[in-house]
């Protein structure tokens, strides 16, 4: 399940990000990659937080929704 989500990412984020950003790592100074670099972090951290909180309040763990929050929080794990 954890792959599914890791692909599901690249499938539908990838042709996305080219075609509405399409973003050139190379574009910038060193600050700017340091700072864009802490900022991912961030928002990485606050999302995972906010569903952490999500499943907090969803404890039903046999609803679709549980089920939907859990596909998209889990972290791709080593075989």
């Amino acid at each position: 399940m954890c792959y599914g989500g890791f692909l599901t990412g690249i499938v539908l984020a990838r042709p996305l990000e080219l075609r509405k950003v399409n973003f050139d790592p190379r574009s910038s100074t060193v600050l700017l990659k340091i700072m864009r670099f802490g900022l991912s972090v961030g928002l990485l951290i606050l999302t995972l937080f906010c569903l952490g909180k999500a499943f907090g309040i969803m404890a039903d763990q046999a609803s679709m929704l549980w089920n939907l929050l859990e596909y998209i929080a889990s972290p791709p794990r080593a075989s």
